[in-house]
Formats: C-alpha cells, sequence, structure tokens
C-alpha cells in the first residue's frame, strides 16, 4: 500500500490526466479557432471588387488565418493554464477545497487562471481577467450541470 502521496502522484502522472488536459485544450481550440474562422472571414471580405482575384484571395486568407490562429492558440493556452491551476489546487489544498461546491472550485480556479494569464499587462487586467474568468467558468459549469440533466452530454466541469 501506497502512502496518500503516492496515490496522488499516480492519479497525475497517468493516462487520465493527458486524456483530461488534451480533451480540454482541444475542445476549447477548436471552438475558438472557429469563431476566429468567423471573425476573419468577415474582416476578409473584401469592400471593393475592383482589386485583382488573386489580391482578394490573399487578403481574404490571411485574415482568416490570423484570426483562427490567435484565437485558437489563445483560448488553448488559457485553458492548459485553468487545467494546471486546477490540478495545482487539487494537489495542494485538497483539505481546505474539501468543503467546497465544484461551481465555487471551479469559479476560484478560474478566476486564479484569468488573473495569472492577463498579469503581464498591468494591475487593472489581472484583476479583470480574475473576474472574467471566474464568471465565464462558472457559467460554462452551470450551463454543462444544466446539460448533464437534461441528458444533452456525459461529462461534468471538474479539476
Amino acid at each position: 500500500m501506497g502512502s496518500k502521496a503516492e496515490n496522488q502522484i499516480e492519479q497525475y502522472s497517468g493516462q487520465d490526466f493527458g486524456d483530461k488536459i488534451s480533451f480540454t485544450v482541444g475542445v476549447s481550440y477548436m471552438l475558438a479557432s472557429s469563431i476566429g474562422l468567423m471573425k476573419g472571414a468577415i474582416e476578409g471580405f473584401p469592400r471593393q471588387f475592383n482589386m485583382p482575384k488573386k489580391l482578394i484571395l490573399n487578403n481574404f486568407f490571411n485574415a482568416v488565418g490570423k484570426r483562427t490562429s490567435t484565437y485558437g492558440q489563445a483560448a488553448a493556452s488559457a485553458s492548459m493554464l485553468y487545467y494546471f491551476v486546477g490540478a495545482g489546487m487539487n494537489l495542494l489544498f485538497e483539505d481546505e477545497l474539501a468543503d467546497i461546491n465544484q461551481l465555487k472550485k471551479n469559479m476560484l480556479c478560474g478566476a486564479i487562471s484569468g488573473a495569472v494569464y492577463k498579469s503581464t499587462l498591468g494591475i487593472v487586467p489581472f484583476f479583470v481577467g480574475g473576474i472574467v474568468g471566474g464568471s465565464l467558468i462558472g457559467g460554462l459549469t452551470l450551463l454543462v450541470e444544466n446539460f448533464n440533466r437534461r441528458g444533452i452530454v456525459a461529462f461534468e466541469m471538474k479539476f
């Protein structure tokens, strides 16, 4: 029988950890990339058609590629940060977080992740990132719980 710390390390080093983080990052990357695709298509749509067709297509695909990659990479890095903060909170503060419900844990983790994500831009973006991160994850948690009750999705927002 291993100690509690060894069991926790095995829990976070196994295949389950990789499956969860790849699902979290992959889904957020794909959703944000599709939003970036739509925004890039709107930005890249030509205002005037008096340019050569080659320039029109080039401008369109440049705008689509720029927005798609920007949005997708930003969302993937934020979700990876969210997952690592959540795993760290579970590992380090398991006893302190035992009495808190899942919504509050997710909101706390989202607020910390959002604050850290925007921390290099100054104190105001630090607090704005924390508020946005906590409220976004809180809303997403409520949405997933509602979909779970209806039987639409089969996963939970847990870290």
